[in-house]
C-alpha cells in the first residue's frame, strides 16, 4: 500500500507474537490487533525497509470508536494547562494539580468541529540504532464525499512547536528540511502564469505584476521532519504529537473547513521517518 507521499518507501511490519508480517492478510490483521491494544506486551517491529535506508513508514487509518468509549473534557480548579487558548500549551496536562475533569459520556456520534489535535503513540527503539521522530501526515477518503489530496494532507505535524519545560519557560522547537519550491509572475489574472517569463514579445512587463515563489504545499509533507517528540529509549513511552489541520493554498475563494468532524471518520495517518527495529 502507496499513499502516493513522498518519499515511497517498502516497509515490512512484524507482530510479535504471530510469525507473519503485514505482506498477507492474517500478518496485517494481527498487526492490527497489537496496534489497537493498551498492553506493551502485544506490539509490532520494523523490520527491513527500501530503498531508502534507515527510514520507513507506519500507514494507519483511524476511525470512530463504538459508542460510549468517549468522555468530556471540562476545565479542571487549575484549568489554566487545559485552555489553550491562555497558556498556549497543545500537549495534555499532567501533574498532580486538577487541570481538567473527564466525564464518560454516550457518544452518538454526531457532527462537531475539531479545536485541537494530537496523536498519542507508544513507541520504544531499538538498543544500538538511533534516536528518531515521529513526523505525521494525514488525510481523509471515505470514498465518497470527504476525500482530500493524499500529498500536502490537511493533518500534519506543525513546522514548529511550542514546548514548556519545568522552570516555566518556552522553547520552540522547529523542523527541519523545507519543501521543494516553484517560481514565476502573477499575470493575466494566472497563478502561475502560463507565459514565457523570458519572452518578451508573449506579454508586456506591466502584466508581470507580482513575483512569486511557493511550495503549494502549506504542510511540506515529509520534507520537512518534525523534531518533537523525539524517541530516544528502548523501553516503551507514551509520546504525545501535536497536529496541526492546514487549510488550502488558493488564490480566489476559500479553502474547504477541514475543522469538520466528517473528515476524521476515515481519516489515514503515515508516520515517517522510522528505523529498523523501531517498536
Amino acid at each position: 500500500f502507496d499513499t502516493t507521499i513522498f518519499p515511497s518507501v517498502s516497509s515490512v511490519w512484524t507482530p510479535n507474537n504471530y510469525v507473519g508480517t503485514n505482506e498477507t492478510e492474517c500478518g496485517a490483521a494481527r498487526i492490527l490487533e497489537n496496534l489497537q491494544s493498551t498492553s506493551t506486551d502485544s506490539y509490532a517491529t520494523l523490520g527491513t525497509i527500501g530503498p531508502h535506508l534507515d527510514s520507513g513508514k507506519l500507514a494507519v487509518k483511524f476511525s470512530y470508536s463504538p459508542a460510549g468509549k468517549v468522555s468530556e473534557v471540562t476545565k479542571g480548579a487549575f484549568g489554566c494547562g487545559f485552555d489553550q487558548g491562555i497558556c498556549d500549551s497543545w500537549y495534555h496536562p499532567s501533574g498532580s494539580f486538577n487541570t481538567e475533569n473527564k466525564n464518560p459520556i454516550q457518544d452518538k456520534h454526531g457532527f462537531v468541529t475539531i479545536d485541537t489535535v494530537t496523536l498519542k503513540v507508544i513507541a520504544k527503539k531499538e538498543a544500538g540504532t538511533r534516536d528518531f521522530a515521529l513526523d505525521v501526515v494525514g488525510y481523509s477518503y471515505d470514498q465518497l464525499l470527504n476525500n482530500t489530496p493524499h500529498s500536502g494532507g490537511f493533518l500534519q505535524s506543525p513546522d514548529s512547536v511550542i514546548v514548556t519545560n519545568i522552570t516555566n519557560t518556552d522553547n520552540i522547537i522547529e523542523s527541519v528540511g523545507t519543501h521543494p519550491v516553484y517560481s514565476g509572475f502573477f499575470g493575466s489574472g494566472d497563478y502561475p502564469t502560463n507565459s514565457d517569463d523570458f519572452a518578451l514579445s508573449t506579454s508586456s512587463l506591466s502584466e508581470r505584476d507580482q513575483f512569486f515563489r511557493d511550495s503549494g504545499n502549506a504542510g511540506q509533507d515529509h520534507y520537512s521532519i518534525a523534531q518533537y517528540p523525539i524517541v530516544s529509549t528502548t523501553e516503551f513511552k507514551e509520546y504525545e504529537v501535536p497536529l496541526k489541520i492546514y487549510g488550502d493554498m488558493v488564490s480566489i475563494g476559500k479553502s474547504r473547513d477541514y475543522t469538520m468532524s466528517s473528515f476524521f471518520e476515515h481519516l489515514f495517518l503515515e508516520i515517517y521517518p522510522l528505523p529498523s527495529g523501531a517498536s
